[in-house]
């Protein structure tokens, strides 16, 4: 549940101070003008005293640096430079008609007799 701490914990209000009598007042930030009708302000002509904002220096991010959004061909090389190149000697083998023809049928064969046992 909810209680009331939140509405305390977080003060949104603002601090006006007259310049006259030195009064403080906290206020809602909805409020964009206050006046104080001390006893400074002349009560034959009705007017009240202006009050001025107190605010305490407000924290100024740094803006950041911006995004390099550039690619170079070089940020897109899929090999390294370090990597050594090997060549390998060419192999050659020779093999029969017959070899291949021989190793056919056992394969053949093999799956045959699994395809009889099953």
């Amino acid at each position: 549940m909810r209680g009331p701490s939140v509405r305390l914990k977080y003060d949104v209000r603002r601090r006006w101070k007259c310049p006259q009598c030195g009064a403080e007042r906290l206020v809602p930030a909805t409020e964009t003008t206050v006046r104080c009708t001390c006893s400074g302000s002349s009560s034959q002509t009705n007017t009240a005293v202006q009050m001025k904002l107190i605010e305490p220096q407000r924290y100024v991010r740094a803006t950041p640096p911006p995004l390099d959004l550039v690619m170079t061909e070089a940020d897109c090389d899929p090999e390294p430079e370090s990597t050594p190149v090997v060549q390998a000697e060419s192999v050659s083998i020779e093999v029969t008609e017959i070899e291949i023809t021989e190793v056919v049928t056992e394969i053949i064969e093999e799956n045959e007799a699994r395809a009889q046992e099953s």
